[in-house]
């Protein structure tokens, strides 16, 4: 499903650029078993790279917050590379990315 499909109905007529920090945008992915929400934060006039990759559910579930310095001046901008970025953690780092 294309991006900008998802963030249509997803807003309705606003400019599409007016998400609460700390919520998820669109729908989460699936990749090698974890489910990837992208939740960019604003800054300003910008979107901060932010997300949660997670495994299992319940009391076995297990969550990473990505987080990277990396600014976009879209939100669909983020919300694309957020998912990108998120599957290239998981494919360097696998099940290593919840050792703490």
């Amino acid at each position: 499903m294309a991006l900008s499909k998802i963030f249509g109905g997803l807003f309705g007529g606003s400019s599409g650029d007016e998400v609460p920090d700390q919520k998820v945008v669109g729908e989460p992915v699936i990749y090698e078993g974890y489910k990837i929400e992208a939740m960019p934060r604003k800054d300003g006039s910008q979107w901060q790279l932010y997300g949660r990759i997670s495994k299992g559910e319940g009391d076995s579930q297990q969550v990473h917050e990505l987080i990277r310095a990396d600014y976009f001046s879209g939100l669909e901008e983020a919300v694309s590379f957020t998912l990108r970025k998120a599957q290239q953690v998981i494919d360097e780092q696998g099940d290593k990315i919840f050792r703490k």
